[in-house]
């Protein structure tokens, strides 16, 4: 995994379901955590090898490749968890 600038403050990580990250200095809001804890720590490994701390979480939507990381990076992190009300529910 690597992190792929698209501009100053944006990058993506590519993978099946592509990991988007909006960087403000070293914190940044991840849109969306991966399939699983395994994507969930490659992400994790990732942003702290950067020096960066991931500070919330944007799911688009309730598919397990987009939200299965949730689970592993909430408990790493901390980080807020956001998503569309409706989608929010069956995340959740």
């Amino acid at each position: 995994m690597e992190l792929k600038k698209i501009s100053n403050r944006v990058y993506y990580i590519p993978n099946s379901a592509n990991i988007g990250i909006i960087k403000d200095g070293t914190n940044i809001i991840l849109v969306d955590s991966g399939l699983d804890s395994t994507v969930g720590k490659k992400i994790l490994r990732l942003i702290n090898k950067d020096g960066l701390s991931i500070k919330a979480i944007i799911n688009t939507h309730s598919h397990a490749d987009h939200c299965g990381g949730n689970k592993y990076l909430k408990k790493e992190t901390e980080a807020t968890i956001y998503a569309p009300e409706l989608e929010s529910s069956i995340i959740q």
